[in-house]
């Protein structure tokens, strides 16, 4: 939710970020102009993932979730916050002179922000190693909470905006710290943030793999 006068400013939508970033772009936009920003953790939000679209929408959707507009937004976004995306890593640039070249540029790049991004590339491995200890909540640190709530975060996105239902993907990596994230949750004093975790509701039906886009028929 916005007041208006957000909502008339010029420089809270931008037209080169459309997709991905663009309500943290909002967010932020509406810090440097000294507005409010207020988090409900009751609150719920309602996504028309599967609202019957019309013919005139295509053009629109077929544009918004293309390749290109997501790469150009995410350049943007990262242009205009001076910031790297998180799939640096996963996503990092080829180098004639090895791997451990693309590493050392990517790092470069991230500056400060590298631990972080390497904490959530690595979640997988060390949500599982702290799963197998009887104390694990005395050893998890704040860094791997933080690593956690954004794991958290993307799979009720995943859930929510239909993902999920389309592809019929799981991030297994993150199996293990969704488990926690009910414990994780209710310490952090935000019990409801961990209801979109978990399995689709009860009557939600996935897409047949036969009719699905031929680049998500091979996620499981």
């Amino acid at each position: 939710m916005m007041m208006p006068r957000g909502v008339s400013s010029t420089s809270i939508f931008d037209e080169r970020i459309v997709c991905v970033h663009e309500h943290i772009h909002a967010d932020l936009i509406a810090r440097e102009l000294g507005y409010k920003i207020f988090v409900e953790p009751a609150a719920k939000v309602n996504y028309l993932a599967f609202f019957p679209y019309s013919l005139a929408d295509l053009p629109l959707f077929r544009w918004r979730w293309s390749l290109e507009a997501g790469e150009d937004s995410i350049g943007a976004f990262a242009e205009r916050w001076r910031i790297a995306d998180h799939a640096a890593y996963t996503h990092a640039p080829h180098f004639d002179a090895g791997p451990q070249k693309s590493v050392e540029e990517v790092a470069r790049k991230l500056g400060s922000l590298e631990p972080a991004v390497r904490a959530y590339t690595l979640r997988g491995a060390r949500w599982q190693q702290l799963l197998a200890l009887s104390s694990w909540q005395d050893v998890a640190t704040m860094s791997d909470v933080d690593t956690a709530i954004l794991a958290l975060a993307n799979d009720t996105d995943m859930n929510l905006n239909g993902e999920v239902r389309a592809t019929g993907r799981t991030d297994v990596g993150d199996s293990a710290v969704l488990t926690k994230a009910r414990e994780i949750c209710q310490i952090l004093g935000v019990p409801g943030m961990a209801e979109g975790v978990g399995p689709q509701p009860d009557g939600a039906v996935r897409i047949p793999r036969k009719i699905r886009p031929k680049k998500c028929q091979g996620r499981r």
